[in-house]
């Protein structure tokens, strides 16, 4: 288990001319995004670790938070321009990471992206989950079946313009004004956490966790088909998930994410634990919208598990 101060290496692939000037032009580094993440992490009380587990790609509850393999400090590998083939490389980094932390059984929680990923876990090993929550998951409907003649052309003419780059491309080609112009953008970011950090500290963590090398967002894109949805959309295998294992979704009440499909997988489980909870005054972050909120629902996810684990004793 390394420590802080320790350290890492990021698995870095670049290809092409402008991946030779990119690390001079973007202000960010890897050591930038440890000293960022640190900041990050500081107003946490309670003792936690860090730590690097390999995987083959590259008394209170314990609580882990993922990286997932391409984001974050993870490794950020090269995945298969299949789209498939790069969902089963995510979920068997996952599955790498429970074996090398000795976990038998967990609560997997995914959100957005990482919601469509857990229910991928899901799907090959079920026997490792004791409940499956998804927060705001990203990927359940198929496109909707619609001309293109609806969709206004200046969407069109966007989407075609961008489809060569990656979607946070435009972000590292910005260079040294990628930190402004995050902060320009996304100033909501600072909003949402002012409470816990007066500074750019949020704003910051996210330039540099998100100027690294393209990888798992790359993975992403060739996950999709215009405009953002799924190459293979989750719906339609939900009844391949096992009628035994509990889900909970939790939305939003202000976000702009459908709830639609939760109540779709609800029906489709009439004698399956399946229940939907909506966060009222949240959007899509639901977690940083109205923490306190979903810190208690998800702590009353965990202490029914743990309940109904005493009662099969």
């Amino acid at each position: 288990m390394r420590t802080n101060e320790e350290e890492f290496v990021l698995t870095e692939r670049r290809s092409g001319c402008i991946s030779s000037w990119l690390p001079s032009w973007c202000p960010t580094s890897p050591s930038h995004l440890i000293k960022s993440e640190d900041r990050i992490l500081k107003p946490i009380k309670v003792k936690f670790t860090q730590g690097h587990v390999p995987i083959s790609y590259g008394e209170g509850r314990p609580v882990y938070a993922l990286d997932m393999l391409g984001f974050g400090r993870s490794s950020r590998p090269t995945f298969g321009r299949d789209a498939k083939d790069a969902e089963d490389q995510f979920v068997e980094s996952v599955e790498d990471w429970r074996k090398a932390e000795g976990l038998e059984h967990m609560i997997l929680l995914g959100h957005d992206f990482g919601g469509y990923v857990s229910t991928a876990y899901a799907l090959k090993y079920p026997h490792r989950l004791k409940h499956l929550v998804l927060v705001e998951p990203w990927g359940f409907p198929a496109r909707p079946n619609v001309q293109d003649r609806w969709v206004p052309i200046w969407i069109k003419a966007f989407g075609n313009a961008m489809n060569p780059f990656n979607p946070l491309g435009p972000l590292r080609l910005a260079g040294p004004l990628g930190p402004l112009l995050l902060q320009l953008l996304r100033s909501d970011f600072k909003q949402k956490y002012a409470s816990v950090f007066a500074d750019d500290t949020v704003a910051d963590y996210i330039y540099h966790v998100n100027a690294q090398t393209a990888s798992g967002e790359t993975a992403f894109k060739n996950m999709t088909i215009p405009y953002g949805w799924p190459q293979h959309p989750m719906m339609d295998r939900m009844e391949m998930i096992s009628p035994s294992l509990p889900m909970t979704f939790i939305y939003g009440s202000r976000s702009s994410f459908d709830g639609q499909s939760g109540k779709s997988i609800q029906e489709m489980r009439p004698d399956s634990h399946t229940k939907i909870l909506v966060i009222q005054g949240a959007g899509h972050y639901v977690f940083a919208d109205q923490s306190e909120d979903f810190n208690q629902a998800v702590l009353k996810i965990c202490n029914n598990e743990c309940i109904f684990e005493r009662k099969q004793v």
